[in-house]
């Protein structure tokens, strides 16, 4: 099992190598590590300009505050279009967990 992931750890630093760059300056943030900042890019690229504002990209990740004032209403279990990868690194960041191998 170890050397399986050795291997796909390998496999990933590889098809990253043009990246890298934008992963090192990605993981020098508080609570993201080497594979949040992985996801990340894998997720949404390095190419910034497809999302005008900060706004849109959380949107996007489905990790924006909606507005209802009485969240309390929300029906739980509901599904959003949101990305589901990347909402889930984006909450393991925030929280600060899970992120920094």
């Amino acid at each position: 099992m170890e050397g399986s992931i050795a291997e796909l750890d390998m496999q990933i630093d590889r098809m990253l190598a043009p990246f890298a760059q934008a992963r090192d300056r990605l993981d020098t943030i508080t609570g993201v590590g080497k594979r949040a900042a992985e996801t990340i890019i894998a997720e949404i690229g390095v190419d910034m300009s497809v999302f005008p504002t900060a706004a849109h990209l959380a949107s996007w990740a489905d990790r924006c505050l909606g507005n209802n004032p009485d969240r309390r209403q929300t029906p739980l279990g509901t599904t959003t279009r949101g990305n589901r990868w990347l909402g889930e690194v984006l909450t393991r960041v925030r929280l600060g967990g899970g992120t920094q191998s």
